[in-house]
């Protein structure tokens, strides 16, 4: 089965039901098809047909999943461009998956100018003149569903090509672990550009569910985020492990548990039970969190529930066992199956695999191996242990990638940036934690000024990948082998950081408690009125708790896009 006809199954069953809605909008299963199957007339007489890859950047709205599925019923697979993603990057993602058409919001036009591909804006379509019913397309042809590119450790992401029978296996597992067989209603929280979309958007409009979309302000707001859970009786959320914390931690400062939640499902890094996340299911008594694990070369690959009492939960959850007609393989160097209770490096097996690295056979052939008793199996890099009922305990990473805010990161392509900055000697990148907060540290040596440094950055990687912090270090530290000795780079100190703006100490009452306020949550001694959040170190989910603090402190309620656009307590004053 095809997964947009699994849906086109389910639009028969429930074409009167809602299936999307978005603040005032609502679309029925019956619209959302006829709108999608629309869309995907327009796109064939572009010239898409089976087999191809189709661009889409296209905001949050209905648009967006109708746009998901009008490819797919062309035959194409869909890739996610990121509008908040660097032109170079988005340029560098175009022209390696070769993509042949671009759909996206006229507004984003400027980021795909340079592009030969078709280029096909929404607000250019006349959905009047179109067939609202099914294309006819040879089903045959069509294997790839999506590609999604991630961080990679050569200098540039890679572009995982992932297949509808991979993904209709997930989502059927999904369906039949649910505990919501009635009126479920999911919030679509993630980007497109992070995998689990898939499931938020699929395992809901398979099963007559309601698909929740939320503004970028609301995503980004945990007290607008909760309060519209709770407002849309929303049963079902996927959430990144940092992002669920800061919405326990946000439940308990604002007293509000959203009592409708029944499934929280956590995926992207290691899951942590924190007390905020103990007391926030200790108050959701009947809900379920599931704790999910699959790199993007495979989508889930494993589960572990968690119910009950959450006082019990262990503070560092397993990631469970296999789905279903997948495997956990853990190998030694000799490619054999080490002892239950052996640590061993994880390989995974099954129809979750990947069909590989989109034009990349030797990355392919590098990461996907042929094992002679096992056949195709991919290599995760992660390390794990087998207990004796199955289950598989994380242990951690054997090379550079990395897990910050959910996002996977391959510290070794921010190396290479660093590297071909003129007046770089040396750089490296390195994870740190500070107060249980992950963040990533940049340690150079050269002439660079940091806050230049930081600018160059962002014009070829994405926010989410910029270090936090920067060092400037005579000399990086070796081992006796003369490799770099990671374990010996210093933690940044809670000096100002360098930046471009001269240091104005505060000076009315107003800016002296938000200064105190940011040093605090910054762990810095010094801020001035016109330094930038962000360059101190500052990222969004950081910004989002210092908000909500903030909010408490002003007369005023200062809106996330108000705080990301005027990131100086200078402006913010003044908002």
């Amino acid at each position: 089965m095809l997964i947009h006809s699994w849906f086109e199954q389910c639009v028969q069953m429930n074409e009167d039901a809602t299936a999307i809605s978005m603040d005032d909008t609502q679309l029925s299963y019956l619209e959302l098809d006829q709108l999608s199957n629309k869309l995907a007339h327009h796109l064939i007489q572009k010239g898409v047909k089976p087999g191809d890859i189709v661009g889409i950047c296209l905001k949050r709205s209905p648009e967006l999943v109708a746009g998901v599925l009008a490819i797919l019923k062309t035959g194409a697979a869909y890739l996610p461009l990121d509008p908040e993603y660097p032109v170079d990057r988005l340029k560098y993602m175009v022209a390696h998956s070769q993509v042949k058409t671009i759909l996206f919001h006229d507004e984003f036009s400027p980021l795909f100018q340079n592009s030969s591909a078709t280029k096909v804006t929404l607000e250019g379509i006349e959905f009047k003149t179109l067939a609202s019913t099914k294309p006819k397309v040879d089903e045959t042809l069509i294997d790839l569903c999506y590609v999604i590119y991630t961080s990679g450790s050569t200098g540039n992401p890679k572009g995982v090509a992932l297949g509808h029978k991979a993904l209709v296996n997930l989502i059927e597992w999904q369906n039949n672990q649910t505990r919501i067989k009635t009126e479920l209603k999911t919030l679509q929280f993630t980007p497109l550009s992070f995998d689990v979309h898939f499931q938020e958007i699929f395992s809901t409009l398979t099963t007559g569910g309601q698909l929740i979309l939320i503004s970028e302000d609301t995503r980004l707001n945990p007290v607008k985020l909760l309060k519209t859970i709770a407002e849309k009786n929303i049963g079902r959320i996927f959430l990144p492990y940092v992002a669920l914390n800061q919405l326990a931690e946000t439940a308990a400062a604002i007293n509000l548990v959203p009592l409708c939640l029944k499934e929280v499902t956590t995926a992207g890094e290691q899951l942590k039970i924190t007390s905020a996340i103990r007391s926030f299911f200790e108050k959701l008594s009947d809900a379920v969190l599931y704790n999910h694990y699959g790199p993007s070369e495979t989508h889930v690959v494993t589960s572990h529930t968690l119910s009950g009492d959450s006082s019990k939960w262990p503070g560092l959850p397993p990631i469970g066992k296999a789905i279903s007609n997948c495997q956990t393989l853990l190998l030694n160097s000799a490619m054999e199956l080490v002892p239950v209770g052996q640590e061993g490096d994880l390989y995974l097996a099954g129809i979750c695999l990947a069909n590989g690295y989109l034009n990349a056979p030797d990355l392919t052939d590098e990461r996907f191996l042929s094992h002679p008793q096992f056949g195709r199996i991919y290599k995760t890099g992660d390390i794990a242990i087998e207990e004796a009922d199955g289950t598989i305990q994380f242990l951690g990473r054997k090379d550079g990638q990395v897990k910050i805010r959910g996002y996977r990161i391959e510290t070794g392509e921010i190396e290479l940036v660093l590297q071909k900055q003129a007046g770089i000697g040396q750089g490296v990148v390195k994870v740190i934690e500070i107060e249980n907060e992950k963040s990533l540290c940049a340690y150079i040596t050269g002439t660079l000024d940091i806050s230049s440094l930081r600018q160059k950055l962002r014009l070829d990687l994405p926010e989410y990948m910029i270090p936090s912090h920067f060092l400037k270090i005579d000399v990086l530290p070796l081992t006796p082998s003369g490799k770099v000795d990671y374990k010996s780079l210093p933690l940044p100190s809670r000096s100002r950081p360098e930046l471009m703006s001269e240091f104005v100490a505060p000076s009315s009452d107003l800016e002296i408690s938000l200064s105190r306020l940011w040093k605090k949550h910054l762990a810095l001694d010094d801020i001035g009125i016109n330094d930038n959040f962000f360059d101190l170190g500052g990222n969004s989910l950081l910004a989002i708790r210092i908000l909500i603090e903030m909010n408490q402190t002003l007369e005023k309620e200062v809106s996330v896009v108000d705080f990301f656009q005027n990131p100086t307590i200078a402006n913010i004053v003044n908002v």
